[in-house]
C-alpha cells in the first residue's frame, strides 16, 4: 500500500529508482539514453519531481521493472462490446416509387 503524499511518494520512487540504476552500474547518462527521456527528466525524477507515464514507463524498462506492465492486458473486443450500451438500430422509411419532387 502507498501511504504518504504527493510529495513523500514521488520522493520514496524516485529514490528507489536511484538505488535500483546504481544497481544496475549505470550512469544518469546511461539510463537517460537507453530509456530516451533527458539527463535532466532523471535527475529531477530521482529528487523526487515527477515524470511523465512514458517517462516512467521507458525507466522502468530499461531497469527491469516492465512486468506488470505485460500483466495489464488490453480490453478485447467482446468484452468491450459486451461492457457498452447496445447501439439502437436506425429504421428508415422506404421510398415510395412516384413520389419524386418536382
Amino acid at each position: 500500500m502507498v501511504v504518504g503524499n504527493k510529495s513523500e511518494i514521488l520522493g520514496d520512487v524516485g529514490a528507489r529508482m536511484r538505488t535500483r540504476r546504481l544497481g544496475l552500474n549505470l550512469s544518469q547518462a546511461d539510463a537517460a539514453a537507453r530509456s530516451g527521456v533527458s539527463v535532466g527528466t532523471l535527475k529531477s525524477f530521482e529528487a523526487g519531481h515527477g515524470i511523465s507515464l512514458w517517462g516512467f514507463i521507458s525507466l522502468c524498462r530499461v531497469y527491469g521493472h516492465d512486468q506488470w506492465i505485460y500483466e495489464l492486458e488490453p480490453e478485447t473486443v467482446d468484452d468491450y462490446a459486451a461492457r457498452i450500451r447496445p447501439m439502437k438500430v436506425r429504421i428508415r422509411a422506404t421510398k415510395r416509387k412516384g413520389t419524386g419532387h418536382v
